[in-house]
């Protein structure tokens, strides 16, 4: 979907701010303008949402993914905290029943427990059901019991039905037009969306291990790290450079790749986009960098350089969650 940057202003739908960086949409059959922030909010969370009741295996891993990264970078965020803690409590004493005044009688947090619950209620990943003593129990929903039944049960993959639920939850409130937006998200899914429309965007493959290059090609090793490699070398070949330069240690071995995790994008668009944000810069690159928010998880290098331009990785999970948004973006267009 196109921005439409106007010379007039025009109100949110759905959050009321008057702006000129606004998309136009239909909603309900009528034409409406949406500001950026409200926009990209609603596309992930239906991009998520999608993918968790409509993907795979390797779909959800993706999601799962994603969601990991936005609750590290945004876990210190009091209403986030109070949106896990529901979510906690409940696994914790699954399967015996968790009553809403067990709960509530417990809450510390500054948000309303009633609007938090409502979140998880509207998510379908709770309902509240009446006991015949008259109290409230909180069960799982449609969308959790879906969720529990598509794969093989066991208790890792319980831990990651509630980490995707708690994220999903946590998505939704971004796209409340009344809470406070987490601008490091649009910032990174904004960049994403650059770096996918890069021509020259340079894939990220895993690392499966090193064949020696000096050595001849019938019944060559392969070596499971740097380190042995670059030992095996120096004992078995005469080399005139150092093995810790680039241009030596590429001269001498061969990368054994495996398959993509993730793709190389330009650093300097992670800042224009902070800016456009107005996200303080070194703390955004402290929180992607050391928290691992958008880094391969399988993967072992950060940054790069490449024909004197640093680049950041990106693990494919992004992409594909936000392929998925743009997807969504080409069905508003058409009004589907």
């Amino acid at each position: 979907m196109k921005y439409l940057l106007r010379l007039h202003k025009y109100e949110c739908y759905f959050c009321r701010k008057v702006t000129s960086d606004v998309v136009e949409i239909y909603v309900n059959g009528a034409r409406r303008y949406i500001c950026r922030r409200c926009y990209l909010a609603r596309l992930l969370h239906d991009a998520i949402l999608s993918m968790l009741r409509d993907g795979n295996e390797d779909t959800f891993s993706y999601v799962l993914r994603v969601l990991k990264g936005i609750n590290d970078l945004i876990e210190d965020n009091p209403q986030a905290q109070a949106i896990r803690y529901v979510i906690d409590v409940w696994s914790q004493k699954f399967p015996e029943p968790l009553y809403v005044d067990e709960l509530e009688s417990r809450w510390k947090y500054m948000i309303s427990f009633q609007k938090v619950l409502r979140y998880l209620i509207s998510e379908k990943i709770f309902r509240i059901e009446q006991t015949n003593f008259g109290r409230e129990v909180i069960r799982p929903g449609p969308l959790l019991e879906d969720l529990l039944k598509m794969f093989p049960s066991s208790r890792g993959f319980f831990r990651d039905v509630i980490r995707a639920v708690t994220g999903l939850v946590t998505v939704n409130y971004l796209s409340d037009p009344e809470t406070r937006k987490f601008r490091k998200v649009y910032a990174i899914l904004q960049a994403i969306n650059v770096c996918i429309d890069d021509e020259n965007k340079i894939p990220y493959y895993e690392i499966k291990g090193y064949k020696c290059k000096l050595c001849e090609d019938v019944n060559q090793p392969i070596f499971a790290s740097m380190a042995e490699v670059k030992e095996h070398i120096l004992k078995t070949h005469s080399i005139d450079c150092d093995l810790n330069e680039e241009v030596c240690f590429n001269s001498c071995v061969e990368y054994v790749f495996g398959k993509q995790i993730g793709i190389w994008c330009k650093f300097l668009t992670f800042v224009e986009k902070a800016s456009v944000f107005g996200v303080e810069i070194s703390k955004f690159f402290r929180d992607l960098l050391t928290r691992g928010v958008i880094l391969p998880s399988e993967g072992d290098e950060v940054m790069r350089h490449i024909k004197e331009e640093k680049y950041i990785a990106v693990d494919i999970a992004w992409f594909r969650v936000r392929e998925r948004m743009r997807a969504l973006e080409r069905e508003l267009r058409r009004g589907v």
